[in-house]
């Protein structure tokens, strides 16, 4: 009798382990896949604020330079007549790099609103970085035309220095963008409001790093008119 006890208990306890991929409990993975898509929704939201933060930290030290440069202007070299990029060109960045951005930021608006689908979304994404890889190419090509150097005087050195760090800016949006466009690619099946996990961990966190683009991207809209108000205008 005491043997046959100590068999059941032993077998209960087997029977207990799990001895295959279909004994583990099932909340168990799905738990572990939402701690994954809270991390990568987590790290979305960090790396904006950070790159917003780094922006604003880098732009507000080249304004600071701009007006120290200026105010010790006082053998009128700080900016010579002949030293004026090219206005019409700067004109058409200004007006692709503004609108691409918050174009972007409209279409995640009304997704967030439901008022129109992912494809709606997708195709103002594909749109945005198309214009913002055509900005950063004539932001590169506009270096390589201009009719000074940066060492020529104080607003050339500060202007060249503005556009470097605008280009880097604009990459990193139109990376962040890329990003969620092609996630979205990903999960176009279950994106739908009649997806199979539409309301799931993943689809989540999806929905949250388009809004931390968005967020990149309408600070970069209010650097673009800041900048050239700064060079083309108070200049």
């Amino acid at each position: 009798m005491a043997e046959h006890s100590v068999s059941d208990g032993r077998s209960g306890a087997a029977a207990a382990t799990p001895t295959s991929v279909q004994d583990v409990p099932v909340h168990a993975v799905v738990d572990e896949q939402a701690f994954y898509a809270r991390a990568q929704a987590n790290a979305s939201w960090a790396a904006s604020r950070m790159f917003v933060a780094i922006g604003a930290t880098v732009y507000g030290a080249l304004v600071f330079s701009y007006f120290y440069l200026r105010s010790l202007d006082s053998n009128g070299l700080w900016h010579q007549p002949s030293q004026h990029p090219p206005i019409l060109l700067s004109v058409v960045m200004l007006g692709l790099g503004v609108t691409s951005s918050l174009l972007f930021v409209w279409a995640t608006r009304r997704l967030r609103a439901g008022r129109r689908g992912v494809l709606d979304w997708g195709v103002a994404s594909a749109i945005t970085t198309g214009v913002l890889a055509l900005t950063v190419g004539l932001s590169i090509w506009q270096l390589s035309r201009l009719p000074f150097a940066p060492g020529d005087s104080g607003y050339a050195s500060v202007f060249v220095g503005t556009e470097v760090v605008t280009i880097g800016m604009l990459l990193i949006e139109l990376y962040q963008i890329e990003t969620v466009l092609a996630r979205s690619i990903r999960l176009r099946g279950v994106l739908s409001p009649g997806g199979d996990a539409a309301d799931s961990s993943e689809v989540m966190a999806f929905r949250l790093a388009v809004d931390a683009a968005s967020l990149f991207a309408g600070f970069m809209a209010i650097v673009l008119v800041g900048v050239f108000v700064l060079f083309y205008w108070v200049s």
